[in-house]
């Protein structure tokens, strides 16, 4: 399953460095506003968002605190201002990280890494599927390991 990351911070250089370090494992969009933030969370039901928190006047952490009233989506910050103030006010605006910019690349992806285990995790006790499947009455047609079922049978193509 490929995990969808949303990426919203106005530094194209920053936008640019997260994606390459992201797409080859995961579905990375991307955008440069808080208000197409919102859009985008809803059109694409990110799994993570990764937001530079601190844009001008301060609207990422408006748009953290508003995420956080109707999503379990897990947000991670990351901004230039690293003093621990900041950090501590994006924590308590309900981000589950926050990363200081420049970031290691290693670090940031292993965050990111350790991130997909525990939403795979609580998708499991929850017993969400881990494949990306179609399923419709009996037939159930696994993507991933293009495999097609027909109730518990499986029906070879």
């Amino acid at each position: 399953m490929k995990y969808k990351i949303l990426v919203i911070d106005p530094d194209r250089g920053s936008r640019k460095l997260i994606t390459g370090l992201l797409s080859k494992k995961y579905e990375v969009i991307f955008t440069d506003s808080v208000n197409d933030g919102y859009s985008a969370i809803t059109s694409h039901n990110p799994d993570i968002l990764i937001i530079d928190p601190l844009f001008p006047k301060k609207e990422g952490i408006e748009f953290i605190r508003s995420v956080r009233e109707w999503s379990d989506c897990p947000i991670i910050a990351v901004s230039n201002n690293g003093t621990e103030n900041a950090a501590v006010t994006v924590i308590e605006a309900g981000a589950d990280d926050f990363i200081r910019k420049p970031f290691f690349s290693a670090e940031f992806t292993a965050r990111i890494t350790a991130c997909v285990k525990r939403i795979a995790k609580l998708n499991a006790a929850k017993g969400v599927p881990q494949t990306p499947l179609y399923q419709n009455g009996k037939l159930r047609v696994e993507l991933e390991n293009s495999s097609v079922f027909l109730g518990d049978k499986r029906i070879h193509l």
